[in-house]
């Protein structure tokens, strides 16, 4: 008997019950045996390389025996706070207006879901390795850690259960949950299906080039109901999924409250406290994630990026002064740090890769970006004015955008336009830590993050000043003037790889010099390290020209980290 623990990074829970409009604001809660099962699948054939009328035979045993009894749940005993943001679809031509409710259950509260059925060795080991990468349930932005360990929740643990009576406990209340059939019942009722309404038989329908391959109406069995996708159950008219059942369960009644205030609101401003990150996702309007920059245009994007935060801190939130964004101390001068590299890293991120693709670091696609920023104003991370730009970002120009050269009455192109701007999205702020933890879940990501002894160059180093034969002008004194000009110690070893290792990066496709009137580096050779420390170092690592901007980034290579 299984115990399913979930945890959730992001603090939010993001899932529409079926039947909801997204926009009817209605929060599934607690989660659904269906949504469960499917999750759990999912993660099948996206981790465990699984193909679709080749599951392993102990997959078909594990999901018919959580399927047969409905599991238990120990929910939070906190009440979870119901919040909801709205948003305009960026999209021309469709600017639709969206309610996005979520439940802020909080990082380190827990639930438990207890399904009460024996399992063999082989399917319990199953089952452990889909919750370990189960990455997200419900939407994409609910981020979900996840165990499963052997035993049963014990009574006075669980406090949302089936209604098997009429009555409900004190202080409960009903809520409908969408659960599956038992395989048993799935073919009884599929039999009585095919005698009442002999054209299930056939197949549906689908639109475009795969209308040929469309499944039957009627799947053959409850494992094939529960791998259809939404998007064809919506085509073939289905109000509710075949193979599943409404279930009436029990919660405590304070399962879910409104997030409202419990006392007016202080005149005194309570300020943000800093943060060391702010995680960014692009996207573009165009299908293909082709159309996003590479990593081998990372200067170019980074400086673009810069540039709309710096528009935003000066002529939307009217702000003289975020030395973590601008760069500068601001005033009349608007002169440059002399601190140090304390202000803000634009460091690109390639987290949507799919685990065993191979790829140059130059060919990369440049999906999110990650702000971070060691300290400013002697407190440390961005402060709350940084936030504040950050969160106001709403897209930033592609460095692949060039209209420069369109005749000047010549027709305007909007799809090449849409093309030329991506659209942004603030994913979480945060430390270090907590969004390593998070990347742990995407097997494809560079392991930017680490903490090691071991540092290899991922993009291209270019030194700060020339280089020369003699002290203090070498590269391997420039290295560690580098190391030392951000408080880190000097490496036990300093590499430089062949060319060869230049060459199998990708390096030499970089753009290594920023836009006109910008410092440019005294040499555009790229050079790459590797880099043996004495103590572990906590990563990002930027080293030399461009460090701010995707430059000189070095990935975690040490055997031994986590």
């Amino acid at each position: 008997m299984p115990i399913l623990t979930l945890t959730f990074p992001g603090k939010r829970y993001h899932a529409t019950p079926w039947g909801s409009h997204v926009n009817e604001g209605q929060i599934e809660w607690p989660p659904s045996p269906w949504r469960l099962l499917r999750a759990l699948l999912a993660t099948g054939f996206s981790k465990l390389a699984w193909s679709e009328g080749q599951l392993p035979p102990v997959a078909l045993e594990l999901f018919e025996s959580l399927a047969s009894v409905l599991p238990d749940y120990a929910l939070p005993h906190d009440p979870i706070t119901v919040a909801h943001t709205r948003h305009y679809m960026p999209i021309p031509g469709n600017t639709s207006k969206i309610f996005d409710a979520f439940a802020h259950v909080g990082e380190h509260r827990a639930v438990k879901i207890s399904y009460n059925t024996p399992l063999s060795y082989a399917a319990h080991q199953l089952l452990e390795a889909l919750a370990s990468h189960l990455g997200y349930l419900g939407r994409a932005e609910s981020w979900v850690e996840a165990t499963a360990t052997p035993g049963a929740l014990q009574g006075a643990e669980i406090n949302a259960r089936p209604c098997l009576t009429p009555e409900l406990l004190e202080g409960h209340e009903p809520v409908a949950l969408i659960a599956p059939l038992t395989p048993a019942d799935y073919l009884s009722w599929r039999t009585h299906q095919l005698a009442e309404h002999q054209g299930l038989a056939v197949a549906g329908s689908r639109r475009g080039k795969a209308k040929a391959a469309a499944p039957s109406l009627l799947p053959e069995t409850l494992l094939d109901a529960l791998l259809r996708g939404t998007d064809d159950l919506q085509q073939q008219g289905w109000s509710h999924p075949p193979g599943s059942r409404r279930v009436l369960y029990q919660r405590p009644r304070d399962s879910l409250v409104t997030a409202q205030p419990a006392r007016a609101r202080s005149l005194a401003h309570q300020e943000r406290p800093p943060v060391e990150c702010a995680l960014i996702a692009l996207h573009s309007y165009a299908k293909n994630r082709e159309v996003l920059p590479r990593h081998a245009r990372a200067l170019p994007q980074m400086e673009e990026l810069h540039r709309a935060l710096t528009s935003i801190v000066l002529k939307k939130l009217h702000a003289t002064a975020c030395p973590e964004l601008l760069g500068s101390a601001g005033g009349a001068d608007r002169g440059p740090l002399q601190s140090g590299h304390i202000h803000a890293h634009y460091l690109p991120l390639a987290l949507n890769v799919t685990p065993g693709e191979r790829h140059r670091s130059a060919d990369l696609p440049i999906d999110h970006i990650l702000i971070y920023a060691p300290g400013a104003d002697h407190r440390g991370g961005l402060s709350e004015l940084a936030q504040q730009a950050i969160e106001r970002l709403t897209f930033v120009h592609s460095a692949d955008a060039n209209n420069r050269h369109n005749e000047p009455n010549a027709p305007i192109d909007l799809d090449r336009r849409r093309r030329e701007t991506l659209t942004t999205t603030l994913v979480a702020f945060g430390s270090r830590s907590e969004l390593r933890r998070a990347f742990a879940q995407r097997p494809g990501a560079v392991d930017l993050l680490g903490a090691g002894t071991h540092w290899q160059s991922f993009t291209p180093f270019l030194p700060p000043r020339f280089l020369k034969e003699k002290p203090p002008h070498t590269l391997e004194d420039q290295v560690r003037a580098e190391l030392a000009s951000r408080g880190l110690p000097a490496p036990l070893e300093i590499q430089v790889l062949d060319r060869e290792a230049l060459l199998q990066s990708g390096a030499l496709k970089y753009t290594r010099q920023r836009s006109r009137g910008r410092p440019q580096p005294p040499r555009t050779h790229p050079w790459a390290l590797r880099l043996r420390f004495a103590e572990p170092l906590q990563g990002p690592l930027a080293l030399g020209y461009g460090a701010h901007y995707g430059l000189g980034l070095f990935r975690c290579v040490d055997p031994q980290s986590p």
